[in-house]
């Protein structure tokens, strides 16, 4: 997902995420929330709704609740405050799960849970070895999937196909090689798991918006 300044982005329990790319000028605030803090009959209750869409944009209400959580935050810590910001913490969650459109149908939370984990053996699988070629083959065997069946639970898990994260995953390391190495690009292109140069620079472009040379040259603009 690709956020702006104002959106919100709402990460539901077990759901893997990172970080791929933010800019020099960016400020995220992340408000992390357990079952510690709301109780775990409360949090599980909660963690069980999936929505369609995780991303609140530019909502002039949720934007006035985050900016009086921090001013809280930033301020005195005296007890009156840390009540007041435990109440607008609630008020941000309960703001998001009335916003936020609910999946039609909702999947069994440990049956998520499961496909949750057996996706993250081959996430694991591919951070070790996205240099060798693997095939989605190879990606549903070690899921313990059949390939049909990888598929829809990859996409479901993810939002994206298994070939789309591991060229994103591929691109995202070469981007590393292209500011921290001085290996030519098609040097790079092996090392990250691509076949040939073309193949290489068609998917940077698509990924990057310029191509492996560019990103070098200006590589301050791109970080």
């Amino acid at each position: 997902f690709s956020i702006e300044e104002g959106d919100v982005l709402y990460v539901g329990r077990s759901m893997p995420h990172e970080y791929l790319q933010c800019s020099q000028n960016c400020v995220v605030t992340l408000l992390r929330v357990g079952s510690v803090f709301l109780g775990n009959e409360l949090f599980v209750e909660i963690a069980k709704k999936q929505v369609a869409t995780p991303v609140l944009m530019k909502n002039h209400k949720m934007q006035e609740i985050l900016e009086h959580l921090i001013a809280l935050h930033d301020g005195e810590q005296r007890i009156e405050n840390t009540l007041e910001i435990q109440g607008f913490i609630l008020l941000v969650i309960s703001y998001l799960l009335k916003c936020l459109p609910e999946r039609e149908h909702l999947v069994n939370l440990n049956q998520r849970l499961n496909s949750v984990l057996s996706v993250q053996s081959t996430l694991d699988y591919v951070a070790l070895h996205f240099a060798d070629n693997i095939t989605l083959e190879n990606a549903a065997c070690i899921s313990g999937y059949s390939k049909g069946a990888f598929c829809k639970i990859f996409k479901e898990v993810t939002d994206m196909s298994f070939h789309q994260y591991l060229n994103d995953y591929r691109i995202k390391m070469a981007c590393i090689l292209l500011r921290e190495e001085k290996n030519s690009i098609t040097e790079i292109m092996e090392r990250v798991g691509f076949g040939d140069v073309k193949t290489f620079c068609r998917v940077f472009r698509q990924k990057k918006g310029t191509s492996p040379s560019e990103y070098r040259k200006n590589i301050n603009k791109y970080i």
